[in-house]
């Protein structure tokens, strides 16, 4: 009898082991699943924006992503910053301050005009202000675009993403972080034009004309307005053999528009998203590409589709601050890396699948 026992008992047991087990199993699988993260060993940290789904308490958001670079600086911080209205970021800026790093920033009139409507601006600027950082504004009525950071003047922050609580949470946004001094010192160059006050086309030559080995990946650094940013970006398209993918907040640049259509005779897959909002304006590329036959799409994201990427050949990126526009690309302080990477091709890739996905659901 108790040996019978026994063994109902152990039944018992393995029935709610396997019950717990189940269990467990199924929560795990209602859990929202976090951004792919780079593996250690890759060159670059890449962070996107995820509109309309569940935070992962384990996925960094890209907001999370800058804190923890301005928390790990030591020594400089210079951030050229079209708009910023994150308290907690200009709190970590004060803080890296008041550690006895060197933090200046600079951004666009615009923005410091909007400090009058605005709260969050008004708040963000007003805790750099009151704690003594440098702040230089540009007056133009084009615009300082750039949305960069140099730590340590080694380390880059840059992307499509401005520094706000819009950008992080409802628009689709990416920002790439690694460290090459050599790039960082194009950017830190850049950086201190435009502390001294020179916009625009005020300023003399960008970056250097080579690329820079930065791990296993090639990177080429361009600037506006002082650079030849179209005649690169077209020449890097008309060179694609097999796909050009792209995602465009704003497309509106005819040369870059005519280098995707003269890819059509060559049987070269083309496949893109626009910014709904900015799709139908009379002077976007958007019926253009889609009279040629092309894969485009309007987003489906409420909010804004704020990328301005472009993937060739599941190899080469173009990614930054530029919109593929006239006044992106021949007024504004804009920035872009070229760079030839597959694992970034393929991140970004993947990226464009998604916001694929999301266009067509919305049709």
């Amino acid at each position: 009898m108790n040996q019978r026992r026994a063994g109902i008992a152990l039944a018992l047991s393995l029935l709610l082991l396997l019950a717990l087990a189940g269990a467990i199993a199924i929560r795990l699988s209602e859990s929202p699943v976090p951004a792919a993260a780079p593996p250690e060993s890759r060159w670059y940290a890449l962070y996107l924006t995820r509109p309309g789904e569940r935070h992962h308490p384990d996925h960094q958001t890209i907001d999370e992503g800058v804190v923890a670079r301005i928390d790990a600086a030591t020594a400089t911080i210079d951030a050229a910053i079209y708009e910023m209205d994150l308290a907690a970021v200009a709190r970590s800026l004060v803080a890296a301050a008041r550690r006895g790093v060197q933090v200046r920033v600079v951004t666009d009139g615009d923005t410091i005009e909007a400090r009058d409507r605005d709260p969050a601006t008004d708040e963000a600027f007003a805790i750099l202000e009151r704690a003594g950082v440098p702040i230089r504004a540009d007056t133009r009525s084009a615009i300082m675009h750039h949305k960069f950071a140099v730590f340590d003047r080694a380390i880059v922050w840059t992307g499509s993403w401005n520094w706000t609580e819009g950008d992080s949470r409802r628009l689709d946004n990416n920002a790439v972080s690694f460290t090459s001094p050599d790039v960082a010192a194009d950017y830190a160059a850049e950086f201190e034009r435009l502390f001294a006050g020179r916009f625009g086309s005020a300023k003399d030559a960008g970056a250097r004309r080579d690329a820079v080995a930065v791990g296993p990946a090639r990177v080429r650094v361009f600037f506006a307005p002082e650079d030849r940013i179209a005649p690169a970006i077209e020449t890097a398209i008309r060179q694609a053999t097999s796909e050009v993918q792209f995602l465009a907040f704003a497309f509106t640049h005819d040369g870059i528009g005519r280098a995707l259509i003269d890819l059509g005779p060559r049987a070269v897959r083309v496949r893109g998203v626009f910014d709904r909002t900015m799709a139908g304006g009379s002077v976007s590329e958007f019926a253009r590409l889609l009279r040629a036959g092309f894969e485009v799409y309007q987003d489906g994201n409420p909010g804004f589709m704020h990328h301005k990427v472009v993937v060739i050949d599941r190899k080469v990126t173009i990614v930054g601050s530029l919109n593929f526009s006239a006044a992106g690309i021949e007024s504004n302080d804009e920035n872009v890396l070229m760079i030839e990477d597959v694992d970034l091709a393929s991140d970004f890739v993947a990226e464009t699948d998604r916001v694929v996905a999301v266009a067509r659901r919305r049709g």
